[in-house]
């Protein structure tokens, strides 16, 4: 037992010295990690478990020159997977001035940060020159880029080259799309001149009134001349619905309705007696808090949805009837409360009139200041109309609503139905 275990002591012994030192920093390189060049750029084989790499460039008498570590992205040919880097490009973007002879290989590098492989060298040739960018862009249906005319540039990559980006689009319309046909919309692209054209679909109904709406700048306009109890020609009460939700000492919540086809809505206010200024723009939502208000003081607001028509231009396609309100804390004013109403339903026959009466109601021991009286407002005229009296007439059989609101924006409604 002793002389067996004496065998197999002197065995290692013997043999130990052949065994090859392994360096836990060195990696080999693999015959079977391949990496090529071609037109200046590198391309090597994608390696199982690597998830980056690491491409370096020596000089001839391998000083190093580059090292950089690439995330490990790949493409695709006929079933094979391999990644490439643009090493000359590289060179000359580092302003790199020795012609001659360079050497690059790419080191597969595992989560850890630690080398997996080493793919073979790859040697080349390398002629620095100044670039001369061609002023004419070229460009594919995605991205646009300028060539270089010098002799021996290295720079085969487009998203390397100078101008390289994605197309910035402006659009016109060449024939504008009704209810009844389709139009053609030209989108060009402002850096390099690149066009395409689309077609534009058949208007729906939401579209439609969206064409016809006034232009967003001019409505505009029109509000911070507005005059203290006037309202915008174009308002009204049932497209938006704005109101007062809450109201503070410092503070007022406004809510409204969402408009069909509205992309944002623009806030006006200011205080009474002042021209309404923009407060903001609000987007995927109905409602805002004007905040940084004086106490018990009033204020006018007004709402407008804006959408964009086919050719881009932004369009006021509902604006609200002015919400006035006076903060909290005053004790001598307040806001109306409550619309009620006589009837609730009617029905009335067409060229027919019926009479509903309405009230406001208001906080007790507060007086209201009434910029405006209480109003009327029919959600369909064509099927019937209402006066500022409350006396509705049918136009045709069919069914609307009649909204009777106050200044503040609360509000009541009647069911009507025309025979």
């Amino acid at each position: 037992m002793i002389k067996k275990i004496f065998i197999k002591f002197l065995v290692l012994v013997l043999f130990l010295p052949m065994i090859p030192e392994v360096s836990p920093n060195k990696v080999q390189a693999a015959d079977y990690f391949q990496a090529s060049l071609e037109g200046g750029v590198l391309q090597w084989d994608v390696y199982d478990g690597a998830i980056q790499y690491r491409i370096i460039i020596l000089s001839k008498e391998r000083e190093p020159v580059a090292s950089f570590q690439k995330d490990a992205y790949y493409f695709e040919d006929i079933g094979h997977q391999f990644c490439r880097y643009d090493v000359m490009a590289k060179l000359q973007e580092m302003g790199e001035s020795r012609e001659g002879e360079y050497i690059s290989y790419v080191q597969a590098i595992k989560k850890n940060g630690d080398s997996l492989a080493q793919s073979i060298e790859v040697t080349f040739s390398f002629i620095p020159h100044i670039h001369q960018w061609d002023g004419k862009y070229q460009y594919d249906k995605k991205v646009h880029w300028c060539n270089c005319k010098a002799d021996h540039c290295y720079v085969t990559s487009t998203q390397q080259k100078k101008g390289y980006g994605t197309h910035s689009f402006t659009a016109s319309v060449l024939k504008k799309a009704t209810a009844n046909q389709t139009g053609i919309r030209k989108w060009t692209c402002k850096v390099c001149g690149y066009s395409k054209t689309e077609a534009i679909p058949k208007l729906t109904s939401q579209q439609q009134v969206i064409e016809k709406a006034p232009l967003f700048k001019s409505v505009q306009a029109n509000l911070s001349g507005l005059k203290e109890k006037k309202e915008l020609s174009g308002s009204s009460f049932v497209g938006l619905q704005a109101k007062t939700k809450k109201i503070g000492t410092n503070k007022v919540t406004l809510s409204w309705e969402k408009f069909p086809g509205a992309l944002e809505y623009g806030v006006y206010g200011s205080e009474c007696g002042k021209k309404l200024k923009k407060i903001t723009l609000v987007k995927n939502k109905n409602a805002y808090e004007a905040s940084g208000l004086k106490k018990g003081s009033w204020y006018k607001f007004v709402i407008v949805a804006i959408a964009k028509d086919q050719c881009g231009q932004e369009k006021a396609i509902s604006i609200s009837k002015s919400v006035h309100v006076i903060t909290a804390g005053n004790l001598k004013y307040g806001n109306f409360s409550a619309v009620s109403l006589s009837k609730k339903k009617v029905t009335v026959k067409k060229k027919k009139s019926v009479l509903v009466k309405a009230k406001k109601k208001k906080a007790k021991k507060t007086k209201v200041k009434e910029h405006r009286k209480l109003s009327f407002e029919s959600s369909d005229s064509t099927i019937a109309t209402v006066n500022a009296r409350g006396k509705i007439t049918g136009k045709k059989k069919g069914k609307c609503t009649i909204y009777v609101y106050a200044q503040n924006g609360v509000f009541t409604k009647v069911s009507v139905t025309v025979k």
